[in-house]
């Protein structure tokens, strides 16, 4: 593979990841030099990338940089992970997910991606689709009664912004509603 093709894999994943449009800086090209210098495959950088991305609270996701891994391999070349030849299992074929659906009336197309993104982000993107349908399906009544569980959860929270105390409820919220019907990891 020739290093602007490298180069352009590396971008297209970061646009997909991210879901907006990355232009690598310069500084992000030297790394990706070096990675390519040092034949680090981009299936390690991918789930490097996706990894790190994933560990990120939301509010930083958006400036996901590739400067963020430029420790882990340049300082630190033992840590460059092996590759895995693991095949994971497809969302659309884990069973538990479809008795899920049939089990809670879901339509089976909350699982169909139009893109192409890595398995933990798509199992992140279906369970949102997922929580989105529950809750729009809920009565006004349930919804009310969710929230008040979602705030009492949040209860001895100290959150520093407006933004944060928003950001939390939405996460308690979702995850409290995950809890309640049971919805599969």
């Amino acid at each position: 593979m020739r290093k602007n093709e490298y180069f352009a894999e590396i971008q297209k994943f970061l646009k997909n990841l991210k879901r907006t449009n990355h232009i690598l800086s310069s500084r992000e090209k030297r790394i990706l030099d070096e990675f390519f210098n040092r034949n680090i495959t981009l299936e390690q950088i991918k789930k490097e990338i996706q990894k790190t991305f994933l560990q990120l609270p939301a509010h930083r996701k958006k400036k996901f940089s590739l400067t963020m891994l430029k420790d882990l391999y340049l300082k630190n070349p033992k840590k460059i992970p092996k590759n895995q030849n693991k095949k994971e299992k497809s969302i659309l074929n884990e069973k538990k997910w479809k008795v899920f659906l049939k089990k809670n009336n879901i339509p089976s197309e909350l699982l169909k991606l139009n893109h192409d993104i890595p398995e933990e982000l798509a199992k992140k993107e279906i369970e949102g689709r997922i929580i989105n349908f529950l809750w729009k399906n809920l009565s006004e009544k349930e919804k009310e009664k969710i929230k008040k569980q979602a705030i009492l959860k949040m209860k001895n929270l100290r959150l520093s912004s407006k933004e944060e105390a928003q950001e939390t409820f939405k996460n308690v919220l979702a995850s409290t509603v995950k809890e309640i019907f049971k919805i599969p990891d």
